[in-house]
């Protein structure tokens, strides 16, 4: 969610409290969909401050909320909202899309789960929607827990003027012992600095370029031991070098909290492919490999290549199923470049994943029957890449139809950092067995 909420210009932000269990019993395909549904209507309705989502657990039952800054909701049309083909703007004028069949399908399926779905609202302040899930903690193999940090008697500054991003990274820091003062104005926080002794400074871009390079050559006269800047991949691109600003560090928004504790440890060497400003592991494993995008969306396409390329591996990005088709057979026959790796995006214009992949495959086995001398002669020997289909549609049906086609892996969308890693790990591993037998 966070392409499109940050392309409207407003924030979106996540807390996890620190009791949540790491692990649970549950259809986490359904889950995903339920909060891509309330996120996303979230994020569709709301057009200034933000959407945040909240997960705590109470008595083996996990509680998700989202909360937003949008329109809300008029007391009548509160629980006519699940009903099929509504919509919480009831008007004959509205100005969104949709069939309204999404809180519906929500509601249910979290009565299948045996949970419920609820929402409190106020007109014109925003809407809270409150899932809650009954899901047993599950017993080994959950995730690694975030770094452990004490910040016992630091004093930090956050300074952000949204309604959810700095509020949650303050009480992720309290909650470490750390002595903050969260500020949601320029001039707030500069009050703050010429009146206290801060060791950490955190300043979201959202203040504006300008004001927030201002900001952090004030902390750094200031004495700040260390000055982080919160920026989205938009503000990225336009913030020009944090060092330069006065900051000596970012992280990207949404803050995850991994991201954050592994920023303020003591050593910056991350020991995992999870984290999100200092990613370092599977470098040097898939660092050489080429890898094939086809992906027909802009964003998606953005984000894709920034996590292919934090691996190392070398990116060559297309946008429909044809050109992908042709950049593949290029590599086939040795007139173009080799790929080692494709990932293609089921639904694109023209012609599908599906589509490609059947003919990728169709053309490897003939290359391999009938012109394997020739290839041997000119040094050109092809070996089959390692082709991932990749889909917001997650289900059985689909993943058994796609690898029957010929994908050799299914990734979800949004793509998750673990998925991709495995992937491309298998790829450098057949890439370096390929090798070893030439």
């Amino acid at each position: 969610m966070a392409p499109r909420a940050q392309g409207k210009d407003i924030e979106i932000a996540l807390s996890i409290d620190p009791t949540t269990p790491r692990m649970v019993l549950g259809d986490g395909a359904r889950v995903r969909q339920i909060l891509l549904n309330l996120a996303g209507n979230a994020v569709k309705f709301t057009h200034k401050g933000g959407v945040g989502i909240k997960l705590s657990a109470d008595v083996n039952t996990l509680i998700f909320e989202v909360l937003d800054t949008g329109p809300g909701i008029a007391p009548e049309r509160l629980d006519a909202i699940f009903a099929e083909f509504e919509q919480a703007d009831g008007s004959g004028g509205r100005h969104n899309e949709g069939t309204g069949l999404g809180l519906a399908i929500s509601s249910r399926l979290a009565e299948h789960m045996h949970g419920s779905i609820s929402v409190t609202s106020t007109a014109g302040m925003g809407s809270t929607f409150t899932l809650r899930l009954p899901l047993r903690i599950a017993t080994g193999g959950a995730p690694d827990a975030p770094p452990d940090i004490d910040l016992d008697g630091k004093r930090v500054l956050v300074a952000a003027n949204g309604p959810f991003e700095g509020r949650f990274i303050s009480q992720r820091l309290v909650e470490r012992g750390a002595d903050v003062r969260l500020v949601s104005h320029v001039h707030g926080a500069l009050a703050e600095l010429a009146s206290a002794t801060f060791d950490l400074v955190l300043i979201d871009c959202g203040f504006g370029p300008e004001e927030t390079r201002s900001l952090g050559a004030v902390a750094r006269h200031a004495g700040v031991k260390q000055r982080l800047v919160l920026l989205s991949p938009y503000e990225r691109r336009n913030f020009g070098s944090p060092a330069e600003a006065g900051f000596d560090g970012y992280l990207v928004k949404p803050v995850r909290s991994r991201s954050l504790y592994e920023r303020l440890s003591p050593s910056d060497t991350v020991k995992s492919v999870q984290g999100g400003a200092h990613t370092v592991s599977a470098q040097t494993a898939v660092g050489s490999l080429s890898v094939l995008l086809a992906e027909d969306n802009d964003i998606n396409a953005l984000l894709a290549r920034k996590l292919l390329e934090k691996t190392g591996a070398r990116v060559t990005w297309v946008k429909d199923g044809s050109s992908a088709l042709a950049a593949a057979l290029a590599a086939i026959h040795g007139t173009g470049p080799r790929f080692d790796a494709a990932l293609l995006d089921v639904r694109m214009p023209g012609m599908d994943g599906k589509a490609v992949v059947q003919h990728i495959r169709a053309v490897e086995a003939a290359v391999q029957k009938t012109a394997q001398e020739t290839a041997q002669k000119a040094g050109r020997i092809h070996q089959p890449m390692l082709l991932a289909a990749v889909t917001a549609n997650a289900f059985a049906e689909d993943r058994t139809a796609c690898l029957a086609a010929g994908f050799d892996a299914f990734i979800p969308k949004p793509l998750d950092r673990n998925d991709v890693s495995a992937f491309l790990h298998r790829a450098a591993a057949l890439a370096e067995t390929s090798t070893k037998a030439a």
